[in-house]
């Protein structure tokens, strides 16, 4: 067998296996859709906003808004920042921005 073919097949092979328990119900799965943006690299939203940028965020904690999928640590402060999204968006964006600046 060609080598390159070789090495494609078990790629491909390997590539639906591990894909191989998903079903019809998307729910479920782990994959980032190519079209998602996750904001604050994942960090979480509110604690962003208040300038504490090392905070993670949960998968479970989220709310999607025009296309970018925002993280929080917990579900106090996801239904807190719920609230008033687009207010808490753009604060937490200001805060974001500012933190590059001061670090240099």
């Amino acid at each position: 067998m060609n080598p390159a073919l070789m090495i494609f097949t078990t790629f491909a092979v390997l590539n639906f296996v591990a894909c191989a328990h998903h079903d019809n119900d998307v729910s479920h799965h782990h994959h980032q859709e190519e079209s998602e943006k996750v904001s604050y690299e994942g960090k979480c939203a509110y604690s962003v906003e208040k300038k504490q940028y090392d905070v993670p965020g949960k998968p479970e904690y989220n709310a999607k808004h025009e296309g970018v999928t925002y993280y929080f640590s917990s579900e106090e402060k996801m239904n807190e920042f719920k609230k008033d999204l687009a207010k808490h968006i753009q604060a937490a964006n200001r805060s974001w921005a500012d933190r590059g600046r001061r670090a240099r």
